[in-house]
């Protein structure tokens, strides 16, 4: 008669006992890492449709003074354009660059775009333009409206910038504001001048948009991104849960059996 061998048998429910230990703190902690990223994406989707309400009630505004403004400002364009036409440009003189930006972030590529653009133009780079790529200038000034320009280009041009006006959220522009910018560029008296900023032309589209539409579209693709982050999250969390639960079953029924 075969004799039981009780230390084997020990040792293989010692084994169980720990491999099962194991998988259920991984579990655990898989768990409560998957709950603590939902509420973090759910935090932040309330921001973002937050901001995008904001954002929109702003663009209306912004579109209203826009259009109230294009009777002076199309002339204005028309202007500059015959101007343009003309052979103005000569090498080897000075360059000025007025780049408008905003002074806050999150509203998509509207102030990347405009210190990508500007960043080409300080190191001489081509920027598949026929006027601006016939000007070949000995000195190149800066002229900065708006915290994200000054804080994308003054790390490695930061003795190009003549006139750096941030915080216009705070302090909104005016004419007396302006007066002053355009007096300390009429007074150097630049060869040529180029003005760098984004073109609206819808809520969606823009000329490397308005500020206020940028970020009321950024936002609504971060609420849809954080939705379908969500989503995933879930049933990533649903999963982990149904395997805990799973591992428990197992772990009672080995136990009745081993009784």
């Amino acid at each position: 008669m075969l004799k039981p061998n009780f230390s084997s048998f020990m040792t293989r429910c010692s084994m169980l006992s720990w491999n099962t230990v194991e998988k259920k703190k991984f579990a655990s902690d898989n768990l409560r890492s998957l709950s603590l990223r939902i509420k973090s994406v759910k935090s932040i989707q309330k921001i973002t449709k937050a901001m995008k309400m904001v954002a929109a009630s702003k663009f209306k505004g912004d579109q209203r003074r826009l259009e109230k403004c294009s009777n002076f400002s199309t002339p204005l364009v028309d202007v500059f354009n015959r101007l343009n036409k003309l052979d103005i440009h000569k090498k080897n003189e000075e360059l000025a660059i007025i780049a408008i930006s905003s002074d806050k972030g999150l509203c998509g590529s509207v102030n990347s775009s405009v210190s990508r653009l500007c960043k080409k133009l300080l190191e001489n780079e081509q920027v598949n333009n026929e006027l601006v790529d016939n000007i070949t200038p000995n000195k190149i000034y800066l002229y900065g409206i708006g915290e994200k320009i000054r804080s994308a280009l003054s790390r490695l041009h930061k003795d190009k910038f003549q006139v750096i006006y941030n915080e216009y959220n705070k302090i909104p522009i005016n004419f007396l504001t302006c007066s002053y910018i355009a007096e300390r560029i009429m007074n150097n008296n630049h060869s040529n001048i180029i003005i760098i900023y984004n073109h609206f032309k819808s809520a969606i589209s823009f000329d490397t948009q308005i500020l206020s539409s940028a970020r009321m579209t950024a936002m609504d693709n971060a609420s849809s991104s954080a939705t379908d982050m969500l989503n995933a999250l879930s049933l990533r969390y649903n999963r982990a849960r149904q395997s805990k639960i799973t591992l428990e079953l197992i772990e009672i029924i080995s136990g009745a059996n081993a009784l």
